[in-house]
């Protein structure tokens, strides 16, 4: 017995996006440095909302969009954490701890369809994320921490504290 037969008369195939605004939510994120530029950015899957109301077109599909932290994009990485709703002169002590507290947001992206050459020379169509704005019906913000004895810091214990 074999573990998978091919089938090619059963293959899955899967057309772009239509372009539009699509309500999702950030399912997966990463942080990585790109291959080429060194360039740090967070990897994030968008998921688009299952509510038949919200989304009556791709519901449960993903969209992957990377969040590149350059000069240049101070911007877009502004309007990014505003669409999501953070606060004001929020601070993020590193690029990891903001990928955490993006996980579970809900936000309203623009997809766009782009045109590029794969390696066999045939003409392709991706969707591409161009802009984020605010959630029309946003879900609460996920706890950051789901650890409830995490304190936040180190624990300090003394010799006097050990049993033993």
């Amino acid at each position: 017995m074999s573990f998978f037969k091919f089938d090619g008369n059963n293959a899955s195939t899967f057309e772009p996006l239509p372009e539009g605004e699509y309500e999702v939510v950030i399912t997966e994120t990463k942080t990585d440095v790109s291959s080429e530029k060194k360039t740090p950015y967070i990897g994030m899957t968008l998921t688009i909302r299952d509510e038949a109301d919200i989304n009556p077109v791709g519901r449960k599909r993903k969209i992957f969009h990377n969040l590149y932290f350059t000069e240049k994009t101070v911007g877009m990485v502004n309007g990014f954490l505003k669409a999501l709703m953070f606060e004001q002169g929020r601070e993020f002590d590193s690029m990891e701890t903001m990928a955490r507290e993006i996980k579970g947001c809900t936000v309203r992206v623009k997809v766009r369809h782009e045109s590029y050459t794969d390696a066999q020379g045939q003409q392709k169509t991706a969707e591409r994320v161009h802009y984020f704005k605010q959630s029309e019906k946003p879900l609460s913000r996920p706890a950051v921490n789901d650890d409830p004895f995490d304190n936040g810091g180190a624990i300090n214990i003394s010799d006097d504290d050990l049993p033993f």
